[in-house]
């Protein structure tokens, strides 16, 4: 006799085919698991304490290509600065990668802001040039300022 999924011929397991209710139960453990475990892992990712790790999220670097100039912006700033952008100006503050480009508030060049990276070894901003060969696409991953390898000192320090 062939096996048939769809009938009840040959079938080896059912849910509530046995009558006792054990295969429910099963399946109702399996499922709270799962939940559970993607519950923690969703958990431990969002909840994860980023400045304990090297990263600034209540501000952000950039450097201007044109003019040599480095400032950085509070998330409010540049919050209000994307708000601020006309509908028909937004081609104008789009960088290749499709993030926003604020303008440099030195010479007002609306394409030429880089960001920069938070040292959180000696709690500068600094600029190198991207290194495009870089898998995660940082740029160099040592601080100009004292030398410190950045992704070295999260590992490092990364909460554990």
């Amino acid at each position: 006799m062939r096996f048939n999924p769809w009938t009840s011929e040959g079938k080896r397991f059912a849910i509530g085919g046995s009558g006792d209710g054990k295969d429910k139960m099963l399946i109702i453990g399996l499922v709270a698991i799962i939940v559970v475990a993607v519950a923690i892992a969703g958990w431990s990712l969002l909840s994860g304490d980023d400045e304990d790790a090297g990263f600034k999220r209540d501000e952000l670097g950039f450097h201007c290509a044109a003019c040599e100039n480095e400032w950085v912006l509070t998330t409010k700033e540049f919050e209000n600065f994307q708000a601020s952008i006309a509908p028909e100006d937004w081609g104008n503050h789009v960088g290749p990668m499709g993030t926003i480009i604020p303008e440099c508030p030195s010479c007002g060049h609306s394409q030429s802001a880089q960001p920069m990276t938070w040292c959180p070894a000696c709690e500068k901003w600094f600029y190198s040039q991207p290194d495009y060969m870089d898998p995660l696409g940082g740029g160099a991953a040592e601080c100009t300022h004292c030398g410190t390898n950045i992704m070295q000192w999260r590992r490092d320090n990364a909460k554990k």
